[in-house]
């Protein structure tokens, strides 16, 4: 665990909320990662033997999960990033049109994330009505790579934009 800041009150509610939050996602981040790396042993086992016990749920579980923790992943630097965006600002004119330009990015960056989930079909292998990932030979590789750094800066700002909101949570009456 890294040690807060003296200043931060780490036993209000806010913040007891939001350090759940995170170990939730961690945890979720580990399972994923132990069962794809299960998974891809299995599979591997599996194509190097010529047949392996397990080998259909492997793949049937592999991909959706790799998918997930990416996006989990996503979300949890998205979470962090009240740590870097003081260090960021440093150097920065600070304004109104400094902020508007930001939200306007953040909005151009979802817009084209929002398509790239589309193009990749990204919900249909989280979603697991994918059996196998194929490269796409008709599109540029670089396309492919902006598409998805775009998909995780997007889960990136949906993990910044809930921590902020349990930072500001006020507790239930």
């Amino acid at each position: 665990m890294v040690k807060q800041p003296s200043h931060t009150n780490t036993k209000s509610p806010a913040a007891i909320m939001r350090r759940r939050a995170v170990d939730v996602l961690l945890a979720a981040i580990c399972a994923c990662i132990i069962v794809v790396l299960a998974s891809g042993l299995v599979m591997s086992s599996w194509a190097a033997a010529g047949g392996a016990h397990g080998a259909g749920i492997a793949r049937a579980i592999h991909l959706p999960l790799v998918h997930m923790g990416f996006c989990l992943i996503a979300l949890h630097a998205g979470m962090q990033m009240h740590r870097a965006i003081p260090v960021l600002r440093k150097g920065l004119p600070s304004g109104g049109m400094l902020r508007v330009c930001a939200v306007l990015l953040c909005v151009a960056l979802v817009a084209f994330a929002l398509w790239s989930l589309i193009d990749l079909r990204f919900i249909d292998y989280i979603t697991g009505t994918v059996g196998f990932a194929f490269m796409e030979t008709t599109k540029p590789v670089l396309l492919d790579l902006v598409e998805c750094i775009a998909i995780f800066l997007a889960f990136a700002l949906l993990g910044h934009v809930i921590s902020r909101a349990a930072k500001n949570a006020r507790p239930c009456p």
